[in-house]
């Protein structure tokens, strides 16, 4: 009876023992009142690897929009000709005033005579006092074998309704340069603002690269341990390498994104070379400072590519009014002065004259008909384009405040993704460990954990950009 007693004891022990050993030491460590024990986390296998190194910084940074700015203004090459644009607007408003101004002219003239003639004449002075005296008789060649001369013009538009009419036309054009400057440092502002933070997102990506290598090599690293320990498969260990090797990959084009990136937002602020960003620079901080260099129009009438596309059209009509204008006549007063080493018709060397020159066109084949035509048609194409210009501008106003909120909705999502794929892992990993996963469901979880990461990353990028794109869509930048 004892005997039997003993035996049940000692299998009942047996039993308790392998029941212990079956399950989870973390299991066993928790205690009532807990009404159930899940599966807790491992501290994960330390790893060592090169390509885990960050990337080396770029040999220029900046850390602000300020930074920006200062480069932009000193090395843009979209701002400086908008600016040349204005400076040849100042210079063609000069020119068309010299039209309506005095123009003051001067010629010289140095004439050689090749063919000449001898020319006798004869003095009869001194017949008046002696009857019998004879006449002189002098030779001379004519004309002088070099003859000298020149002269001074003054002449002064007294009716030029067409040169009137084109200093009004060059103050318009200026007017339009400088608009055109306004909204070209919009498009400057926002293609910076987008390398800076494409910059800041291609970092970003670097950094969650690496993080998921060295995710792939401490899943590697608890695979090998299993599979030496016996409990898992040379499959195991493969599928673990593969997904290691695809980790690699990303760090390896997430580092030439970066760089491409780095390029880019050198090119856009002018610099041929790579410019990075401070490591400490804040999205958010960036997105005030672009919106604080431009203001906000108050209507789309207002936007500086509209407003360029309007006084466009009354340009054009100008252009239309100015062929009109050369059917009229002019009138211009002319003072000249000429001089020349021979006697002139007054019998003196210098004459002056004053005369009033009126000048009517008649006919010149029909060139200005064409002309007028011409003009015509360019009016009406600068309608067209300012009305697809207008229509194009309401749209994109309206699709960047929509995507404001398309843009933050899908963050949230994106968030809640990652949040659930980042768990997927954890468990995956304490499943694995306690030999409750296979690989394929540990490596399937790390590269879903990868994937959003990245998608939250690129939706916090596109959340900033799609605020100040909303911003600049109807903003006036005067930086």
């Amino acid at each position: 009876m004892r005997v039997r007693t003993s035996v049940r004891s000692l299998a009942a022990n047996l039993t308790a023992l392998a029941m212990c050993l079956s399950v989870p030491r973390s299991t066993l460590a928790q205690q009532p009142p807990a009404p159930s024990a899940g599966p807790t986390d491992y501290v994960p296998p330390e790893v060592r690897d090169s390509m885990l190194a960050p990337p080396p910084p770029a040999s220029l940074e900046i850390s602000g929009w300020g930074d920006a700015v200062t480069h932009l203004r000193a090395r843009s090459s979209d701002l400086h000709l908008a600016l040349l644009e204005v400076t040849r607007a100042d210079a063609q408003a000069r020119v068309a005033l010299a039209g309506a101004l005095p123009t003051f002219t001067g010629s010289a003239e140095v004439t050689h005579n090749l063919l000449r003639n001898h020319l006798t004449t004869a003095d009869y002075t001194p017949l008046l006092t002696d009857p019998n005296a004879s006449p002189v008789l002098s030779t001379l060649e004519i004309p002088k074998a070099t003859t000298y001369g020149g002269s001074l013009q003054l002449t002064q538009p007294v009716i030029a309704p067409r040169a009137w009419h084109a200093i009004g036309t060059a103050d318009m054009q200026r007017d339009l340069a400088q608009v055109s400057v306004s909204d070209k440092k919009r498009a400057i502002a926002l293609a910076a603002a987008d390398a800076i933070m494409s910059v800041v997102l291609a970092e970003r990506t670097a950094q969650l690269n690496r993080v998921g290598l060295q995710g792939a090599l401490e899943r590697e690293e608890l695979t090998r341990r299993r599979a030496n320990l016996g409990a898992g498969t040379v499959l195991d260990v493969v599928r673990a390498q593969q997904d290691t090797a695809a980790a690699r990959a990303l760090v390896i084009s997430g580092d030439e994104a970066l760089r491409k990136a780095r390029e880019s937002l050198g090119l856009a602020l002018g610099l041929p070379q790579e410019v990075g960003v401070t490591r400490g620079i804040s999205l958010d901080d960036l997105e005030a400072s672009a919106q604080g260099a431009c203001t906000p129009a108050g209507s789309l009438d207002q936007r500086p590519d509209i407003v360029a596309a309007r006084r466009q059209v009354d340009v054009e009509r100008r252009g239309v009014d100015d062929v009109w204008l050369q059917f009229s006549p002019t009138v211009d007063l002319v003072s000249q002065t000429d001089f020349s080493s021979e006697q002139l018709m007054n019998d003196r060397h210098v004459a002056w004259s004053i005369m009033g020159v009126l000048t009517v066109p008649i006919w010149d084949g029909g060139a200005r008909y064409g002309l007028l035509r011409d003009a015509r048609a360019r009016t009406a194409e600068a309608e067209e384009r300012w009305g697809a210009t207008r229509r194009a501008a309401q749209i994109e106003v309206e699709q960047s405040r929509r995507a404001v909120t398309v843009a933050e909705a899908t963050r949230v999502v994106v968030a809640q993704q990652r949040d659930l794929a980042k768990e997927s892992e954890r468990l995956a990993r304490v499943a694995f460990a306690n030999g409750k996963a296979t690989s394929f469901e540990l490596v399937d979880a790390g590269k879903s954990l990868r994937e959003a990461e990245l998608n939250l990353a690129v939706q916090e990028f596109q959340v900033v950009r799609a605020r100040l794109v909303a911003v600049l869509a109807l903003a006036t930048c005067t930086w």
